[in-house]
């Protein structure tokens, strides 16, 4: 029996089985499946794990996979409205579509802009020019970013250096805008029919529950578990007391992975790498210990 959790009213109830599983044998009956991909926005469905395993992956893809990002600002002339300080920040901030697997150095960069016209203008992250150096790839800065406006006759001139750090030293070099999961939701109906089934379709997320013909009537099925956001309407309503069940499946993860500009296949597989290099250097640290003892 799998393992899930009961959702009441207003209370979650663990109602699995207990069941102990060796390490070899939870990995063995690990699964990955890519639900969907568009361009930046990654869903896939993890299987088969503790949550402490589940969360070590949302954790490592926010905070330990390398980036580059600005980190040095030299700021020689800046009279904008924006203190030196605002404007360090905002740029540290602008994503680089550059590989972290590079080792070249850090990456350099200008920004000089000043107001000719008679009206306001607004600086940008299409401003700023990569200083290419020997050796280093081209790299792409993300474009339309707003970072100042300028009065007439102000001016900008700043150096700035991009290096290589983790997401836990600082937000600006975390590569990803949202890694979230949540758990697989499990429903479980009765046979509900014509204005009680589309009543009961009202109280799920749109796409949930589905009205398919059988006979003269309409019946109520649960087409996608997915799209429910538990939100326990169901639960307001005395006719369906009782012959509805909501729960999750606590081994399921629905995980969300939305990258800033590198490909978020590459970040998930980067993080796999990291979790069994920490899992290499603890095997390490406890036979080094037996072996002390």
């Amino acid at each position: 029996m799998s393992n899930f959790y009961e959702l009441k009213h207003e209370t979650i109830v663990d109602v699995h089985r207990a069941q102990t599983r060796t390490f070899n044998e939870m990995m063995e009956n690990i699964k990955l499946d890519i639900i969907k991909k568009e361009h930046l926005v990654l869903e896939f469905d993890l299987v088969g794990v503790d949550c402490s395993v589940a969360n070590a992956l949302r954790r490592i893809l926010i905070n330990e996979i390398p980036t580059f990002a600005i980190e040095n600002v030299f700021i020689f002339d800046n009279t904008s409205v924006l203190p030196d300080e605002f404007l360090a920040h905002r740029l540290g901030l602008i994503p680089l579509d550059v590989c972290p697997d590079l080792e070249v150095g850090d990456f350099h960069f200008e920004l000089k802009k000043t107001n000719t016209s008679s009206e306001v203008m607004t600086v940008t992250s299409n401003d700023i020019k990569y200083i290419k150096k020997d050796g280093q790839p081209d790299i792409e800065i993300s474009k339309d970013i707003p970072i100042a406006k300028l009065a007439p006759k102000q001016a900008l001139i700043i150096e700035m250096v991009a290096c290589k750090n983790v997401g836990r030293v600082h937000a600006k070099w975390s590569p990803v805008c949202t890694a979230a999961y949540r758990l697989m939701p499990i429903i479980k109906i009765e046979d509900f029919y014509d204005e009680e089934a589309e009543k009961l379709q009202k109280c799920f997320s749109p796409g949930v529950i589905s009205l398919v013909k059988e006979g003269e009537s309409y019946k109520a099925i649960v087409s996608e578990p997915r799209k429910d956001t538990v939100s326990r309407e169901v639960f307001r309503h005395k006719e369906f007391e009782n012959k509805v069940f909501l729960g999750r499946k606590n081994d399921h993860f629905i995980f969300t992975v939305e990258s800033l500009v590198l490909d978020p296949i590459y970040l998930v597989k980067k993080a796999l790498q990291i979790i069994n290099k920490k899992l290499d250097h603890l095997k390490g640290e406890l036979r080094e210990f037996q072996n002390t003892n």
